[in-house]
């Protein structure tokens, strides 16, 4: 007898474990449906589960809530939060230098929302970035004084301001990388107050060594 169980248990072994049920409201009603799909998709959210695997992920939950409820203002804003997130997962992942991570990242994404302004730019950015790489080139890195940008020291603000005008007449892409978005923000303020009239083409990432990388435009062939 004891055989046998044993060969019963390591027949189990070989049994592939079956993936996890997708998510169903239990309720009837339309609107309380609503709500349970809400709640479990703040919950993926949470454990950043944001779109992949799709089964259960917070963007699949919010977009079977807008099935129900087109207008939800809670899954819209759900949605918006997924692409925020992926956005400062990229960013951290460019504070660690893997760059590759962060166009990943990026690119997911931009298959939720190929149209979002701010994932685009960022995305194109680090591409230019890696073309000039791949071609053995190098962007200008602007490096800042920790204690001057501390301070908002004036020589580090007459510097930006200089750095302004070189933006706007050579069109550079630049990616501040700062150690707050407050900095960051900061940063930008300098740039566009010296230079109002010009679109500054900007992505921001976190890092502990504050630096304004001028990424030049890279020529179609």
């Amino acid at each position: 007898m004891l055989g046998y169980l044993a060969g019963c248990s390591q027949i189990t072994e070989f049994i592939p474990r079956l993936p996890k049920p997708a998510f169903e409201p239990q309720s009837v009603a339309k609107r309380d449906q609503v709500l349970e799909y809400l709640a479990a998709a703040d919950a993926a959210l949470a454990r950043d589960h944001l779109s992949r695997p799709r089964r259960n992920s917070a963007f699949e939950l919010y977009r079977n809530a807008l099935v129900l409820d087109p207008e939800n203002i809670h899954a819209h804003n759900g949605v918006s939060l997924i692409l925020r997130r992926y956005i400062a997962l990229a960013n951290a992942a460019l504070s660690q230098g893997n760059v590759e991570r962060a166009l990943s990242l990026l690119a997911r994404a931009q298959g939720l929302d190929a149209n979002n302004r701010a994932v685009i730019q960022m995305r194109q950015a680090l591409v230019q970035q890696e073309q000039l790489a791949s071609n053995g080139e190098r962007p200008i890195v602007v490096t800042l004084d920790v204690n001057q940008l501390k301070n908002r020291d004036p020589a580090l603000v007459q510097r930006l301001r200089t750095l302004a005008l070189s933006l706007a007449d050579s069109g550079e892409r630049i990616v501040i990388y700062a150690r707050t978005d407050r900095e960051s923000r900061w940063l930008y303020q300098q740039l566009k107050q010296a230079q109002p009239n010009h679109h500054f083409v900007v992505t921001t990432g976190l890092s502990s060594r504050p630096r304004i990388v001028r990424v030049p435009v890279v020529s179609e062939s």
